[in-house]
């Protein structure tokens, strides 16, 4: 698994990748990216015909939007999830008791919410293993996160 925190580059660094001008990219799906948003980021600046340019900024956020989905496939699946059901359930919850203006819960009766809840609802609630296990170990509690 790639690690999720980085050293941080150097801001050349950085502008080389930006630029397209590396050596070396953090990852292949990236360099692939990059070669094909540095032509279009060369043209974009030169091109004074407005169809032109929003024609290359749907490329460029196409391009974008691919290598996230890319980037977000290679992640490992949570073993844990919220059930269609209950999702439907606090969603159709949540509909009755926000404020009809805003569309919006305050944050001072979010509690009052999820009381409410789960005093009318039974469900299961997704438990990431890391909380479960500072919940049950004594030395990875919430203690040695002070």
């Amino acid at each position: 698994m790639p690690p999720i925190i980085a050293e941080p580059k150097k801001i050349t660094v950085q502008l080389a990748e930006i630029n397209g001008k590396a050596k070396e990219y953090h990852s292949e799906h990236y360099a692939t990216l990059m070669k094909k948003l540095t032509p279009i980021r060369k043209e974009f600046p030169k091109s004074k015909d407005n169809e032109a340019r929003k024609q290359m900024a749907k490329e460029e956020f196409s391009a974008w939007t691919s290598y996230l989905d890319e980037r977000k496939s290679v992640l490992p699946k949570p073993d844990y999830e919220v059930d269609q059901k209950d999702f439907s359930l606090i969603k159709e919850h949540f509909d009755r008791f926000k404020d009809r203006k805003t569309h919006a819960i305050k944050s001072e009766d979010l509690v009052e919410f999820h009381y409410d809840f789960s005093r009318k609802f039974k469900f299961r609630i997704p438990l990431d293993p890391k909380n479960m296990q500072q919940m049950i170990h004594p030395h990875f509690g919430y203690l040695t996160n002070f």
